[in-house]
């Protein structure tokens, strides 16, 4: 019951053990959309470290880095999030990316992404 209340507040468990544990939690409830190449995939769930997205990972190969964008539907319009990323994991669907040389001015863009969502579901 408590772990359906936390992924409703958008935070999620990590309790892996610190070698596999993840800097930051997954977070499924903000809505995003990854622009690559011109092209848009819908983003499964993304954390400031990375995001699982879905593809047709044909396209794409573990190791390629690239150029991104998240997008992300705010109470007061979309907010562009831009960096790079690297490919560390697919499968046919979906494609993981691992964030690379996130400055400070992107992580701070992801902050506001958090804070709007928790100030919008405070509301409610």
């Amino acid at each position: 019951m408590i772990t359906s209340w936390l992924q409703q507040r958008g935070r999620v468990s990590n309790d892996n053990p610190p070698p596999t544990r993840r800097m930051y939690p997954r977070r499924e409830c903000d809505k995003c959309v990854a622009v690559i190449d011109g092209m848009l995939y819908p983003v499964e769930d993304w954390s400031q470290g990375g995001m699982l997205m879905s593809c047709d990972a044909r396209l794409f190969r573990v190791g390629q880095e690239m150029k991104t964008t998240l997008k992300f539907k705010l109470s007061s319009g979309i907010m562009d999030v831009t960096g790079t990323a690297k490919i560390v994991r697919k499968n046919d669907h979906q494609v993981g990316l691992q964030f690379t040389g996130i400055d400070t001015g992107t992580q701070e863009k992801m902050g506001r992404v958090i804070e709007d969502y928790n100030l919008r579901s405070s509301v409610n």
